[in-house]
C-alpha cells in the first residue's frame, strides 16, 4: 500500500522510555499488536476502542445474522436515543501489528510564529524522544527488511475523521478526530498470529538523535525556503563528524593511559574527554534552539 496522504514529511519523532529509544536507535523496532491499543485506556492518548473495528452500522433491533460476515466476527451494540442500535464489528482473526511515529509535515500553520511543533499532549507521557532527521532513508531501511518478511505491509499517515458518528467501513489507518494532535504516521502488517513482533532493521544512529523534551521545548517552525530536514541533516553531519573524531581520539588516549598511566597521558586523556563532552553539549544546545528563520 503506497502512501495516500502525499505531504512532505520533514522528520519523525518517536516518544518512549529512554531504554526503548536506545534499542530503536540500534535498529530494534517493536511492533505492538493492534488489540493492545483497542483495549488500553483512552485517557492518556494510547487507547482507541475503534482501533480494531472494521465496520460500523446503525439500525433497529438486536438480531444480527453473523453468517453474512466473511470471517469470525464479534460485535458491540450500543442503544441510541432514537431506539436504534449502533453496532461496531471486530474481526477476531485479523491479526495486525503496528509501529507509530509522530510526523512533522509541510501543512503546519506558519502564520503564527509561536506555534510549537512538539505538541504539549505528546510531551505529557514521556520525557524523551528519538528524532529521525531523514524519514525517507528510515522508511527505505524498514521496507528493505519488513517487505521481505510480510506481504501485507502498509505505510501511511493516519487519517483523522469523525468515526464516532460515521457509518460504514473503517481501516486501521483511520482514527478519531480527538487524536489528531498525534500527527501519526503508521507502519502496519498483517500477521498470522496475535503476538508482538520485534523487527531489526540495523542501526539508525546515523540518521537519528535521542533528545529530552526539555532540550527541545523551544523548537518552532518559521516559514523559509530551507526545509527542516536540510537544516537537521547539516547539524547531524557536523555533529557526528566532530563526535567521531573526538571519540576516536579519546579511545586512543584511553588505551595509552591504561598501558602507561603517566602524568602526560592522563592529562591528554582528560583534555580529550572534555573535548568530547563539549562537542556533545554544543550539539544539544544548538538543537534546543533550532528555528527555520
Amino acid at each position: 500500500m503506497e502512501e495516500q496522504n502525499q505531504k512532505v514529511i520533514f522528520a519523525f519523532l518517536k516518544y518512549s522510555e529512554l531504554k526503548y529509544l536506545q534499542n530503536l536507535q540500534k535498529g530494534e523496532m517493536y511492533f505492538n499488536k493492534i488489540q493492545y491499543f483497542a483495549e488500553a485506556k483512552e485517557d492518556d492518548g494510547i487507547g482507541d476502542r475503534y482501533e480494531n473495528v472494521y465496520k460500523v452500522t446503525n439500525g433497529p433491533g438486536a438480531t444480527i445474522d453473523m453468517r453474512k460476515e466473511s470471517h469470525d466476527s464479534s460485535i458491540r451494540m450500543e442503544g441510541q436515543p432514537d431506539g436504534n442500535f449502533r453496532s461496531t464489528y471486530v474481526n477476531n482473526e485479523h491479526y495486525v501489528n503496528i509501529f507509530c511515529l509522530y510526523s512533522v509535515v509541510d501543512d503546519f500553520n506558519f502564520e503564527n510564529q509561536k506555534d510549537v511543533w512538539l505538541s504539549a499532549k505528546m510531551q505529557g507521557r514521556y520525557r524523551h524522544f528519538l528524532l529521525i532527521v531523514n524519514p525517507k532513508e528510515f522508511l527505505n531501511r524498514v521496507r528493505a527488511v519488513l517487505d521481505t518478511m510480510y506481504k501485507n505491509t502498509h505505510y501511511d499517515k493516519i487519517k483523522y475523521c469523525d468515526i464516532e458518528n460515521r457509518l460504514g467501513r473503517k481501516n486501521c489507518f483511520e482514527k478519531p478526530l480527538k487524536l489528531s494532535y498525534q500527527n501519526e504516521y503508521r507502519i502496519a502488517f498483517q500477521n498470522t498470529r496475535e503476538n508482538e513482533e520485534i523487527i531489526n532493521i540495523g542501526s539508525i544512529e546515523d540518521i537519528s538523535i535521542i533528545m529530552s523534551v526539555e532540550e527541545c521545548n523551544r523548537i518552532t517552525l518559521h516559514q523559509n525556503q530551507v526545509t527542516l530536514l536540510e537544516r537537521l541533516d547539516k547539524i547531524r553531519e557536523t555533529h557526528f563528524s566532530d563526535c567521531i573524531k573526538t571519540h576516536l581520539l579519546y579511545e586512543d588516549l584511553l588505551r595509552k593511559a591504561e598501558s602507561n598511566p603517566n602524568v602526560e597521558n592522563l592529562s591528554l586523556l582528560r583534555d580529550a574527554k572534555d573535548a568530547l563532552l563539549a562537542a556533545q553539549k554544543n550539539f544539544y544546545e544548538f538543537c534546543a534552539s533550532i528555528r527555520i528563520h
